[in-house]
């Protein structure tokens, strides 16, 4: 008991014994939170060497010219779907989720389109044949189209980061569906 003059410390400042499985589930949240914090700064960081990559090689990459596009839309999708969006905590219907579904949509559409450009394109380069070239009868003049290595490996690797993500997001929401059907 707290008398006052300093004997014993008030019930407030004794920290309170926390059990075994209490610690374990504030140190289970603390490292989901870390994590997802991480995810995000990923992510952010990867929309962004997309969105520089696209535009320094948008004319770079003749044998398929929407790589460069297709790599700087993808990088800014993200940023206009959900953004700016806010949930309001009186109304769970709001633009929020309508923005974020509409950007889930676009970017799956995205990353088929995405992968309908870069994936034959990546083919084609590791067959061997790097140059497709075509000769004009008037002039002799022979054309080129190439595409740089740097832009196609990134795309590459880009469609395909964007797939797993897809379906990460799809098991999230997914378990969150099911986990509000349960309530």
């Amino acid at each position: 008991m707290y008398d006052g003059k300093g004997v014993d410390e008030p019930p407030e400042v004794r920290p309170r014994k926390r059990s075994l499985p209490e610690c374990l589930a504030i140190c289970w949240t603390a490292s989901i939170f870390y994590l997802c914090v991480i995810v995000v700064l990923i992510l952010v960081g990867l929309g962004i060497a997309k969105i520089v990559i696209g535009a320094s090689y948008i004319h770079e990459c003749k044998l398929q010219t929407m790589i460069p596009i297709f790599l700087i839309i993808s990088g800014l999708a993200p940023v206009f779907s959900g953004g700016g969006a806010r949930r309001n905590k009186e109304n769970k219907n709001t633009a929020a989720t309508l923005c974020v579904s509409i950007g889930l949509f676009f970017n799956i559409g995205w990353t088929i389109a995405g992968s309908v450009w870069v994936y034959p394109t990546w083919n084609m380069i590791k067959k061997g044949s790097k140059l497709q070239c075509a000769t004009n009868t008037t002039n002799t003049t022979t054309i080129c189209k190439s595409c740089n290595d740097v832009v196609l490996n990134f795309a590459f690797a880009m469609v395909t980061v964007d797939w797993v993500v897809i379906g990460l997001v799809i098991i999230v929401i997914t378990c969150w569906i099911c986990a509000t059907i349960r309530k």
